[in-house]
């Protein structure tokens, strides 16, 4: 039987209000409260976005708006802008009629600023780090990279030896310390693992993978292969000391553990860290290349033979983590795969799948009374003459309403509800328009036959 029109009126605009509030979370954090860089605190801070006519307004903190052209002939010494992803313009050469003294910043959605650098070029840059950058798309996924968390899932630190050591495909409870994986199997182990978070040190020479002690080795491409091929984010640390690189983001990983739960940083600070610690206080990162749904970023320690030398007295007891570094490349999903990626409740099935599931199982319950009557025009047991003690028969009936709560409803209840909505409808027309208007037209047919056959 089909539940009341006001019902389903409801039900819907239930389910449309409770998007509008998950949407609604995504906010942004005012102005006031993002976390300005040292050198700029104490600057009046604007923003700027696109207006409807393409055009570029500034917006002060009164709510007024001045057209670009004429915020520029102002005096603006004392002025920071901030602009959002999706107001940046086409051509990013668009930017370059903002003034190069006024410093322009991107915002995140939470707090963290990120310098538009506009002298000889485009670069975007977080505190110690600069990634390069040439027109909106790249801006948009170096930003994306930047922003995003280091590691979504626990990483799982791997270094390559010859040992006779097989990787655990999965690791069901966290461990932060240092996994030992036979170079040999490596491939054939990495093959079998999915949307996993792998940090894998090892020395890189002429594009493959050597252990420390070893010239047993693997081509860089085709690790890089699996894992585009199954989503993993994978971090390749060239280093001169495998084990020294990974104890040190081991420490790293464990301190980051608060009530009990592992705070992730994003990639800008990961790679900021590295930053930090080097002599230069300033690291160059590049995306190297895009393809097949994946982003591949490297950064090059074009310092590391200097840095080196300058280590390699034997009275130096402690070598700094940076110079032990050659490279270190991350190769991960990009913006769209991993937004795809992170829409999927179960890992390894499609987010369109899942949602089409969850939204006929829904819908399915909305049109609960049509979706019984087509599913019993599908199936529905023949009752024997004399079911009391038939056991079979209820055993069948019980799988009848299993499969039509595990298979039906989400594979078949939305078409239910569509029929049931087509049904509706033709009511709703039937009763208000159709069949008033046969009414009244046989009502004037017979009223016309009356006074014709009256005349």
């Amino acid at each position: 039987m089909l539940l009341p029109f006001e019902v389903h009126s409801g039900l819907l605009n239930g389910l449309s209000k409770l998007t509008k509030a998950v949407k609604d979370t995504d906010i942004n954090v005012p102005i006031s409260k993002v976390d300005m860089p040292e050198e700029f605190k104490g600057l009046t801070t604007e923003t700027i976005k696109m207006d409807a006519n393409g055009n570029l307004v500034v917006i002060h903190a009164d709510g007024s708006r001045t057209p670009l052209q004429l915020f520029n002939k102002a005096n603006n010494s004392n002025k920071v802008l901030i602009i959002s992803e999706y107001d940046l313009p086409q051509n990013l050469k668009t930017l370059d009629t903002i003034p190069k003294k006024i410093p322009l910043f991107i915002k995140d959605k939470a707090n963290k600023l990120y310098e538009i650098k506009r002298d000889g070029g485009y670069k975007l840059k977080f505190k110690n780090l600069e990634i390069k950058v040439s027109d909106k798309e790249t801006l948009r996924d170096a930003f994306w990279f930047l922003k995003k968390p280091s590691h979504k899932k626990h990483p799982r630190l791997i270094q390559l030896t010859n040992s006779n050591e097989e990787l655990a495909i999965k690791q069901y409870r966290h461990n932060p310390g240092i996994e030992k994986a036979d170079i040999s199997h490596l491939m054939n182990t990495i093959s079998r693992m999915t949307n996993q978070s792998l940090i894998l040190a090892a020395k890189v020479k002429n594009g493959r993978l050597y252990t420390d002690n070893s010239e047993v080795s693997i081509k860089m491409s085709e690790i890089k292969k699996v894992a585009v091929e199954n989503d993993l984010q994978l971090t390749i640390i060239s280093s001169d000391n495998t084990h020294k690189a990974l104890s040190n983001i081991s420490r790293k990983v464990k301190s980051e553990y608060k009530d009990g739960k592992i705070q992730y940083q994003t990639n800008a600070e990961f790679l900021n860290k590295i930053a930090e610690a080097s002599e230069t206080k300033l690291i160059e990162i590049s995306v190297t290349e895009r393809v097949d749904s994946q982003l591949v970023v490297q950064w090059i320690n074009r310092e590391h033979e200097l840095l080196a030398e300058k280590y390699s007295s034997p009275q130096i007891k402690t070598i700094p983590f940076h110079v032990t570094l050659h490279s270190i490349s991350i190769i991960q999903p990009d913006r769209e795969r991993q937004k795809e990626l992170d829409a999927r409740i179960i890992e390894n099935v499609n987010s369109w799948l899942q949602f089409y599931i969850i939204s006929s199982t829904v819908l399915g319950f909305i049109a609960i009374g049509t979706s019984w009557r087509l599913w019993k025009k599908i199936w529905q047991p023949e009752k024997p003459l004399d079911s009391r003690w038939n056991v079979s028969y209820y055993l069948l009936l019980i799988l009848h309403r299993l499969i039509f709560l595990i298979l039906h409803l989400p594979l078949l209840g939305l078409f239910s509800f569509i029929w049931m909505v087509i049904y509706m409808s033709y009511r709703i027309i039937n009763y208000s328009l159709i069949i008033p208007i046969v009414w009244i037209t046989c009502a004037l047919r017979s009223m016309v036959r009356r006074i014709a056959s009256q005349g």
